[in-house]
């Protein structure tokens, strides 16, 4: 007697997503991660209603869906990132470049110059002069021209709370639950 093997199940990949799946990702983007939109409520309650088979095929999905929202999260953000990086090199080479014409302007006696495209001139800065505290007599200031600020020290509630000592309108809470995919 041989026995029949039954075909094996291919295995899904992050991208192979069920078609509920792909609705919820859909809904997602144009809601902008929003789940409290009717629709997206819908499909999630559909989801929870499937059956045990279906239910654990749905959570594969969902997990699915989630590795892969978490590794587009990562991508935009490296690449946030990256061009906040490039946009601080523009904005330095852009500082550069007008120092180099303000003391070119100002080697040449200049303080205006028409182009075919630009209108160029040294112009006083706007605000408040700019102010100058010697970090030395910081101490000898007014106590009117001081600041003080009072926060709170967590981590001094926390050892207070851990001993069991009261601290007024502060208590220790219990840890959250989150969803772990690996």
């Amino acid at each position: 007697m041989t026995a029949t093997k039954e075909p094996k199940k291919k295995s899904r990949t992050l991208f192979e997503i069920s078609g509920d799946m792909a609705a919820l990702e859909e809904l997602l983007f144009e809601n902008e991660g929003n789940l409290d939109d009717p629709e997206a409520q819908k499909i999630i309650c559909a989801f929870a209603e499937e059956s045990s088979e279906a239910f654990s095929d749905k959570c594969d999905d969902y997990a699915a869906l989630i590795k892969m929202t978490e590794a587009l999260s990562k991508a935009r953000r490296e690449e946030s990132a990256r061009l906040a990086e490039r946009a601080k090199v523009d904005e330095n080479t852009v500082k550069s470049l007008k120092s180099h014409l303000h003391y070119v302007f100002a080697m040449r006696g200049m303080r205006k110059l028409k182009t075919a495209r630009f209108a160029i001139g040294i112009a006083k800065n706007g605000g408040k002069n700019p102010l100058f505290i010697d970090p030395d007599c910081v101490d000898a200031l007014p106590d009117d021209c001081k600041r003080i600020e009072v926060k709170p020290d967590s981590d001094a509630i926390r050892a207070y709370l851990d001993v069991g000592l009261e601290v007024p309108g502060c208590e220790l809470k219990d840890r959250g639950e989150s969803i772990r995919i690996r």
